[in-house]
């Protein structure tokens, strides 16, 4: 099939102005390309065209006005009659117009020379130096992004073919590059993975930085995950029922973040397995029947500890006094899971040389963790049944949900109080 033949053509003179319709084909398509006056005013209504159909360009923008053809931007702007008009693409700024009319809805685009840029209801004016502005960060962009990406398909040809391609040198780094790249994002957004600082940390040991430095440095990205760290604690624990999926999450967090429960124990622990099955034939073998949810251990004398993890959402303490004194039973629902991390250390003692075969594990009389509640939903007698309770039993450590929070946060005042020194 033969292309269709796009043209504008004028149709109609008036005193003030002409205008122009698309023509596909040479037949008018009824569909007006654009107006221009005679003061030089020009005014195009940016459109896509084939043998088919004509339509406008643009989703609300309908129609860009210029505010003479002597005075227009040399760039960004096409009046190529067979491209249909319209802001243009290599440089980006077609993506900045199509980004603004989803933000805010403009119909209408004036470009003029001396007058300040305002935005009137639905319509935009836009002065030159200040188009000029948008044209200029837009090719900054892209110019950022093609480096980029030429780095990175260089580097996977010549990996697959050294001996035809060769690597490019890496692009050196500018001062105030790493400034301009976290002024991109709020603090919030710096959602670091244990990977990003790792990678952080290897770049600030390589570099040439004073020590006084490196050590601020550190502070101040252990503080920002610190943070995003207890921001998603605090999330999953705003959740008010208890699902399969909870569950879950709240496993997976504890998994990324095995650090957290180091904070619990009074000796140097480190996290080793999660969901070991002591049914299990060893640490690798998964059984779904006694699984409990990690093991730690003491990294000077190999001892191991047992954390099972349950909701924050059961109540704990009776609400009934024990006959009408002060003091409150505790549920069955707390007896029955610390009878239950009881029963996964006994038969994990059991089976002991077979679970820790090849491996420098002990277990002398190993400590277990039951993180459970949420001690602020507790008063009066009720809080301290709880405390007497938990402070009389000695072969299962009971921590709350927000004792736990708690401890986070005083290892975050350490890094803001040592950045505040530094200061």
């Amino acid at each position: 099939m033969a292309k269709a033949k796009i043209e504008v053509k004028k149709i109609k003179d008036f005193k003030t102005k002409s205008i122009y319709n698309v023509f596909v084909n040479d037949k008018d398509t009824k569909f007006k390309a654009k107006e221009i006056f005679k003061n030089k005013k020009i005014i195009l209504y940016p459109f896509f065209a084939n043998e088919e159909w004509v339509k406008a360009k643009y989703s609300n923008i309908k129609s860009i006005i210029l505010e003479s053809k002597d005075k227009i931007p040399k760039t960004g702007i096409s009046l190529t009659d067979t491209k249909g008009y319209g802001f243009t693409k290599p440089k980006w700024v077609d993506k900045f117009f199509r980004f603004f009319e989803n933000c805010l809805v403009i119909i209408e685009v004036t470009i003029w020379e001396r007058k300040k840029t305002k935005l009137d209801d639905d319509k935009l004016y836009l002065s030159l130096k200040d188009f000029s502005y948008i044209e200029e960060k837009a090719w900054e962009l892209t110019e950022a992004q093609k480096d980029e990406q030429e780095y990175v398909f260089n580097s996977c040809l010549s990996k697959l073919f050294p001996w035809k391609i060769t690597a490019k040198e890496k692009k050196q780094y500018s001062r105030w590059d790493l400034e301009r790249f976290f002024n991109k994002y709020s603090k919030w957004d710096l959602n670091f993975s244990n990977w990003d600082t790792k990678v952080i940390d290897k770049i600030l040991n390589k570099s040439s930085l004073s020590t006084e430095t490196l050590i601020s440095s550190r502070n101040t990205i252990n503080q920002i995950y610190i943070e995003d760290v207890t921001k998603k604690f605090k999330e999953l624990l705003k959740q008010t029922t208890d699902t399969k999926t909870l569950e879950e999450n709240r496993h997976q967090f504890f998994k990324t973040h095995t650090w957290i429960f180091s904070q619990i124990f009074a000796f140097p622990a480190s996290f080793v397995k999660d969901k070991f099955s002591v049914a299990g034939q060893s640490l690798n073998e998964i059984d779904q029947t006694r699984i409990i949810d990690f093991i730690y251990k003491n990294n000077l004398t190999e001892n191991i500890a047992f954390i099972e993890i349950k909701t924050h959402l059961k109540q704990l303490v009776n609400k009934t006094a024990y006959r009408k004194s002060f003091a409150h039973s505790i549920s069955s629902d707390l007896s029955g899971w610390m009878i239950q991390v009881l029963d996964q250390r006994n038969q994990f003692l059991k089976d002991f040389y077979k679970h820790t075969k090849d491996t420098t594990m002990d277990s002398l009389n190993s400590i277990c963790v039951l993180v459970i509640w949420m001690i602020k939903d507790i008063k009066g007698n009720k809080r301290k049944s709880f405390e007497l309770f938990r402070s009389w039993n000695k072969d299962v450590l009971i921590i709350t949900f927000d004792e736990l929070i708690k401890k986070i946060e005083i290892l975050l005042k350490m890094f803001s109080k040592t950045q505040s020194l530094e200061n």
